[in-house]
């Protein structure tokens, strides 16, 4: 299982977005999971991923991103992440939103089902 930890990183922005919608109530879209199930969660991603910290210039990375390419409302999350991989060097983003990654040519967004 190491070689595969080596692999794949996952920023804490990732996590805490993950335990936000787990935790929302179904009516609200989210997975309406208790906190003990979606902390069992984490460390489960944590023990098969490489958590990867904030760089220190995160904002100053991701200030032009959002200009760029006119970022509004929730999307400032997703470039923020698009800022992460740019600083850590990471050309693709898995996630089950491919689309909302369409727009940054830093980054190719893979869904799952395309993982060999």
């Amino acid at each position: 299982m190491a070689w595969f930890r080596s692999l794949l990183a996952v920023c804490a922005q990732v996590l805490i977005e993950f335990w936000s919608g787990s935790t929302r109530p179904l009516e609200a879209h989210g997975l309406n999971r208790t906190p003990l199930e979606v902390y069992q969660d984490c460390l489960d991603i944590l023990s098969m991923m490489s958590l990867l910290p904030d760089p220190e210039d995160i904002f100053e990375r991701w200030l032009p991103i959002v200009y760029q390419y006119g970022v509004k409302g929730k999307q400032v999350h997703d470039a923020r992440l698009v800022a992460v991989a740019q600083a850590y060097e990471i050309g693709q983003i898995l996630t089950l939103n491919a689309q909302d990654f369409a727009r940054y040519p830093e980054v190719s967004a893979l869904l799952p089902q395309q993982i060999v």
